[in-house]
């Protein structure tokens, strides 16, 4: 009674190797490794090392990462604002009015633009 049986044996491999087999191959599918390869290494140490595997996809990621932030700037530059509220807006020295969107100094209490007052 000192040690396991070969059904013992058997069932904690099972309760162990074939749930982390899957989470590594889901793991391996998800950072772009071969997921098949990933479900027959089954094991804790195979889970650890695909854990520590770089992703393959960071490279897309992070250039459409870029794409989207360079496509936004471009946006940003062409409106300088754009109002979310009815209220006017201070930034600094100047506000910017709620109809027009013109930035307008704070010592007029109207829009040099529209004639809008604050």
């Amino acid at each position: 009674m000192a040690g396991l049986n070969l059904f013992q044996m058997f069932f904690l491999a099972l309760i162990l190797f074939l749930p982390s087999g899957f989470l590594g191959r889901w793991l391996a599918e998800q950072k772009g490794y071969s997921a098949t390869a990933w479900c027959w290494l089954c094991g804790i140490p195979a889970l650890i090392a695909i854990c520590g595997a770089p992703n393959k996809h960071s490279e897309k990621i992070i250039s459409e990462l870029k794409r989207l932030l360079e496509n936004k700037s471009g946006a940003s530059k062409a409106t300088p604002f754009t109002p979310i509220s009815p209220f006017a807006r201070n930034i600094g020295e100047t506000w910017f009015c709620k109809k027009c969107s013109e930035e307008n100094p704070l010592t007029t209490p109207h829009c040099k633009s529209c004639g809008e007052y604050k």
